[in-house]
């Protein structure tokens, strides 16, 4: 199997000893291939609703004052929508973390990614550019949008288990839902599989070098929507979902595109295996229902302080069934 990897995010952790402060926030930044086309204007916008993944994202209110050709009104079946058709772009390597948060505030939130573009797939699905990335494993697919940062706020530490609940941002626009966005515009076949994982790049870390050894992210099984399911403001049954610990130690699966021959089991048409997990999809969590879990076994040695921990995404190409 072929993967291609999206390194992503910077957690970090707000814990209390008992006489002293340790802090944390869980952010994400995503590292996407290059060279997405940019095709001229018409029905094509990239930046999806995580909840109805047909139309655009649904944007803070003040930016309808905005003159950015990052937000406008598509029409899908009919019906106007506005939204943020285009993805905010993600902040340069060269940025630190420090400056990145400041971009965002709750009133100008921002929804980052890779500025890419995709023909609507109601469209045209002629125009597709089959000739995408060729020079990359996955040429016609990929993430385009991950969550920014998650806040595991503060606890007391103990000699059990620390569990922390995941605050949202209004700035990154995780407050309620936290989603990732994937693309893919391999429509020629019946074989358009892939899977999503997510693992630690390194234990928690403070900026002393102290690691919070064995932490982990839970995320629980997510709602997994298609443009082109019948219904698509429903959970599509032709994915799979997981619930996962993601750590440092291997990578957990967490989003996967059921096989040919599981889904013909289940009855589907041959025209809805094609377009499984095909266009824009969306996995999206409650955000305070993903949980940082820290073993506290060797609590003499944890000390007070900044953690933070980068988590990297992978998208890799299904078997050819």
């Amino acid at each position: 199997m072929k993967k291609r990897l999206f390194p992503l995010s910077l957690a970090l952790i707000i814990l209390l000893l008992p006489t002293q402060n340790i802090q944390a926030q869980t952010q994400t930044n995503v590292e996407f291939f290059h060279g997405l086309p940019s095709l001229p204007d018409g029905r094509r916008f990239m930046a999806r609703n995580p909840l109805d993944p047909r139309l655009p994202f649904p944007a803070n209110e003040v930016y309808k004052e905005s003159n950015s050709p990052l937000f406008g009104f598509v029409e899908v079946d009919g019906v106007e929508y506005w939204g943020q058709i285009e993805f905010d772009l993600k902040p340069s390597n060269e940025q630190s973390d420090e400056e990145t948060l400041q971009i965002a505030t709750n009133q100008y939130p921002k929804l980052f990614g890779e500025r890419g573009y995709l023909v609507d797939p109601k469209n045209s699905l002629s125009a597709y550019n089959q000739d995408w990335n060729k020079d990359t494993p996955m040429p016609h697919a990929g993430i385009v949008h991950v969550p920014f940062m998650w806040n595991f706020g503060k606890a007391q530490l103990h000699d059990t288990q620390v569990t922390l609940q995941a605050l949202g941002s209004p700035s990154f626009y995780t407050d309620i839902f936290s989603h990732i966005q994937t693309f893919d515009n391999r429509f020629d076949s019946t074989n358009s599989t892939w899977t999503l994982g997510a693992k630690l790049l390194d234990w928690p870390t403070n900026r002393n070098g102290n690691q919070l050894i064995g932490a982990t992210i839970f995320l629980p099984s997510a709602i997994a929507r298609n443009e082109f399911n019948e219904d698509a403001t429903q959970p599509d049954k032709r994915f799979l979902t997981h619930q996962a610990h993601v750590s440092k130690e291997y990578t957990s699966t967490l989003w996967e595109t059921k096989s040919k021959e599981q889904l013909v089991e289940e009855g589907f048409s041959i025209e809805a295996i094609k377009t499984r997990g095909v266009g824009m999809s969306t996995l999206t969590w409650q955000t305070n229902q993903i949980e940082l879990h820290i073993p506290t076994q060797d609590i003499q040695t944890i000390q007070a302080g900044f953690y933070a921990v980068r988590i990297l995404w992978s998208m890799t190409k299904g078997p050819s069934s």
